[in-house]
């Protein structure tokens, strides 16, 4: 089955400036995830959706498609789901049937196309439409406090809050590398995260998520650590 992976890069960015060109470990931060896409045995086609000249042109180095974001989808409130209909729109006769999309954000520079490869194998073998990447929390939400009418009161109950960590169950967070779901599927909902969905874990590393300069530089120190290149 055909697989399209769409890279989403505008030229904007709050938290870092011009994020998505910024350097890690001797390329632009979205280089990673360009790489990591072409290197999947299952992604078929690759496209890269931006507003910024320099953004496209880096990605056509790459040998990948572009297709240029109108500016009302390259706002900093600009959610993902109409960046994607927008590029299934402009796949046109392309793409026609039952394909998959897998939706690969470049703020996650640590994930792997053996990663990317795994979620969808995993995915396809239960038969299932969606699948979304998870990490296991570190600050679990049964201590967390909630503001109420001025007062801060547990957010999952008195009984969770008190309750010692080792006895507290498990909870995993959305962290954002991978979301992979059948086109018909997403054109029916909008939306990545399809309930039953499969779970693919990640761990803490490959989970990170560029938002600001601390997380550039933490990510820079992982991969020196880690001694990644390009695999």
């Amino acid at each position: 089955m055909n697989c399209v992976a769409v890279i989403p890069a505008r030229g904007g960015s709050k938290g870092v400036h011009r994020k998505n060109m910024r350097m890690l470990n001797g390329r632009p931060l979205v280089g990673w995830t360009i790489d990591a896409a072409l290197k999947s045995k299952y992604i078929t086609h690759c496209v890269l959706s931006t507003d910024d000249d320099e953004i496209a042109e880096y990605g056509r180095s790459w040998g990948i498609d572009i297709v240029v974001r109108p500016s009302y989808l390259a706002e900093d409130t600009t959610p993902t789901a109409p960046v994607v209909s927008h590029v299934i729109e402009s796949l046109g006769t392309d793409y026609q049937g039952n394909y998959e999309i897998v939706l690969l954000q470049p703020t996650s520079p640590l994930r792997t196309f053996r990663q990317i490869d795994e979620c969808i194998s995993e995915t396809r073998a239960r038969r299932m439409e969606c699948a979304v990447s998870l990490t296991e929390t570190d600050h679990t939400p049964y201590k967390t406090l909630v503001e109420e009418k001025g007062k801060l009161l547990p957010l999952m109950g008195q009984e969770y809050f008190e309750m010692p960590r080792q006895k507290l169950p498990k909870t995993w967070r959305i962290n954002g590398a991978i979301y992979y779901v059948n086109v018909a599927l997403f054109l029916k909902t909008c939306k990545f995260v399809n309930f039953p969905f499969y779970p693919y874990i990640m761990g803490e590393t490959s989970s990170i998520d560029i938002d600001n300069e601390f997380d550039l530089a933490y990510a820079e120190f992982l991969f020196s650590q880690l001694g990644k290149t390009d695999d």
